[in-house]
């Protein structure tokens, strides 16, 4: 029940199947059924963690949840783009 770092994968996922692989009436069923709150943060998670995938969730030491929510807008891009920029150099 603690274990952050499964949280983050499992939203993760939850993101990436949202975003991904749902058709547009799923997305609409299983949105429907998470809080705005975690709506908000499986997609966060899946877009900040899109190109890196879980190896680096699980590399995480301090991330929460609650800390990628509290992201402003501003700082959620700039993690979005940093994140595409060491997928690329890599």
């Amino acid at each position: 029940m603690n274990d952050r770092t499964l949280q983050l994968a499992y939203a993760f996922y939850l993101g990436q199947l949202l975003e991904i692989h749902a058709t547009g009436t799923q997305r609409t069923q299983y949105s429907l059924r998470l809080t705005a709150h975690y709506r908000n943060v499986t997609r966060r998670m899946y877009y900040l963690f899109e190109f890196l995938g879980i190896p680096q969730i699980m590399r995480t030491t301090r991330m929460t949840l609650t800390n990628v929510r509290m992201l402003t807008s501003k700082e959620y891009k700039t993690l979005v783009f940093e994140s595409l920029n060491i997928f690329q150099q890599s």
